[in-house]
């Protein structure tokens, strides 16, 4: 498989990070376990594309609207270092949405983000 998803900041923040290419369908195995993941609590999601080409038919993914209008969804990052952000961005023009071209810059975001809704992040190790 070309991703890796795991908990960046448990039980908070859920990240996916691709490697090399990226399918429709392994996006889609992402936002189930997404969709789990939010069945069970309040959640931040990372999805990380450095330096890995985006499907064009991510944007028409039911699967990616049902993670980002769940209840439990309290934010989804998109990390992408190339100008297909700026298309992303005028799409998934939510305000569940952000995307950014630095995932230290994203996850500054979400971790500020856990914090401003009172939850506790984990120590730094």
């Amino acid at each position: 498989m070309a991703f890796r998803t795991e908990w960046v900041a448990a039980p908070h923040i859920l990240g996916t990070q691709f490697q090399d290419s990226t399918t429709v369908s392994e996006l889609k195995l992402v936002f189930l376990e997404y969709l789990g993941a939010a069945q069970e609590q309040e959640i931040y999601f990372l999805l990380d594309f450095t330096g890995v080409t985006v499907p064009n038919q991510l944007l028409t993914l039911p699967s990616l609207l049902q993670v980002i209008n769940h209840a439990n969804t309290r934010w989804m990052v998109i990390v992408k270092a190339q100008s297909a952000a700026s298309y992303m961005t005028k799409l998934l023009n939510r305000e569940k949405v952000k995307i950014y071209r630095e995932r230290d810059t994203a996850l500054s975001f979400l971790k500020a983000m856990v914090l401003s809704d009172g939850l506790e992040l984990p120590k730094e190790k």
